[in-house]
């Protein structure tokens, strides 16, 4: 329902961008536009029922994008700004590319950001990290989300409530939901167009399938780059804590199959 929200308010730049309404990499699968066309209006978009809660997958300069939303204060309805997310986590004006393939895409956050796609590190520590992994006060990593190192029985045949769904950080819904953005460039390099990447391939993390093998902490996949359909998001911000500590929060952009996190 959120991402509906966002959806509904940023078409406009979508249709800048030159990118069909049909395409799911901006609206992801469950939301479709009743009207294709943008010559004769807006989109007029609805959401399949019984699919409003489901994780999105989305391109990763959508996923920027939506980040500027949140980082604005979630401007909706008919007369919202959308200049408004064009700035922000993400600075949209560098997502283009140059003669040579390369992506100019804004390689990390802007300074001040309130909300951001995790890096690399961020995400990995907040998955498999444990403050008390060997002890209290010992810290360490695990080789798999939510505090274990053992894979849960390929059957299936476990009851819900029948291996831990939490990471030591309070994480949910972490394994077989969907892919995840990191914002971690796979290949990022200097040239003579600047700061740019490769192939705008960012560093996915998690799993979307019944593959419990790429759930290791060890195992990264690039995602495709730019508008192309490639990951789902979880949003990092700083929460702060007593004593001026911040910590990382992450969260859906919309709720998975194994339920919403509050």
């Amino acid at each position: 329902e959120e991402w509906f929200e966002f959806v509904n308010v940023a078409w406009p730049i979508w249709d800048e961008w030159g990118q069909a309404r049909t395409n799911s990499a901006f609206s992801s699968t469950y939301i479709g536009a009743n009207n294709f066309n943008p010559a004769a209006g807006p989109p007029g978009w609805s959401i399949s029922p019984g699919f409003e809660q489901e994780a999105v997958v989305v391109g990763w300069r959508v996923a920027a994008m939506y980040c500027n939303w949140l980082h604005n204060g979630r401007p909706t309805g008919p007369d919202a700004n959308i200049d408004l997310l064009r700035t922000g986590a993400y600075d949209i004006s560098t997502f283009t590319r140059n003669p040579d393939g390369t992506f100019n895409d804004q390689w990390t956050r802007s300074p001040g950001a309130k909300y951001w796609l995790p890096d690399l590190h961020e995400w990995t520590k907040a998955v498999y990290h444990d403050p008390d992994r060997y002890g209290e006060g010992e810290e360490g990593y695990w080789l798999l989300p939510y505090g274990t190192n053992d894979l849960p029985p390929y059957d299936g045949g476990i009851p819900g409530d029948g291996f831990p769904m939490e990471t030591p950080w309070g994480l949910t819904n972490i394994m077989n939901v969907v892919e995840e953005y990191t914002e971690t460039l796979t290949h990022p390099l200097t040239n003579e167009y600047g700061e740019v990447s490769l192939h705008g391939e960012r560093f996915l993390r998690s799993s979307g399938n019944d593959n419990w093998q790429v759930d290791y902490n060890d195992y990264l996949f690039p995602s495709a780059g730019g508008l192309a359909l490639g990951g789902g998001i979880r949003i990092a911000s700083l929460v702060p804590a007593p004593g001026g500590v911040a910590l990382f929060a992450f969260t859906l952009a919309a709720a998975s199959r194994r339920g919403r996190r509050a």
